[in-house]
């Protein structure tokens, strides 16, 4: 059961103590009756503003990647610039196109029958 917890309230040197360190401030202002008249209850916003306020992240637009460990060989890391910027990326997107060759969804690319080797199609070389 979780235990109920209890208000302290400030004392009133520690309360004249706080209001000095907000009065001396100058990014601390005082709301007016102006501000809340005008303000609108966070219920009341679109949708999608009620998720940036509460710091929601929106749906995802691809699938989601997963976090993995894999060993390459050297040859591999230096060809795809291992270190310099989408490196990974771009490894991803080749392997994302070896996976739609397997799964006979590329047009571009085929494996030829006898050797088995990747052929490219000269368009996209």
């Amino acid at each position: 059961m979780l235990k109920k917890r209890k208000l302290i309230m400030p004392t009133d040197e520690e309360d004249a103590t706080i209001n000095a360190g907000i009065a001396a401030d100058p990014d601390a202002n005082e709301l007016s009756q102006s501000f809340f008249k005008h303000a609108i209850a966070t219920d009341k916003l679109p949708l999608k503003a009620q998720r940036v306020l509460a710091g929601v992240r929106g749906l995802q637009k691809k699938t989601k990647k997963e976090s993995t460990t894999i060993r390459l060989d050297h040859e591999v890391t230096t060809f795809y610039g291992k270190g310099k910027k989408g490196w990974q990326t771009r490894v991803n997107q080749d392997l994302v196109k070896v996976s739609r060759i397997h799964k006979g969804e590329s047009a571009w690319v085929k494996r030829d029958a006898v050797t088995g080797e990747l052929i490219i199609h000269p368009s996209r070389e």
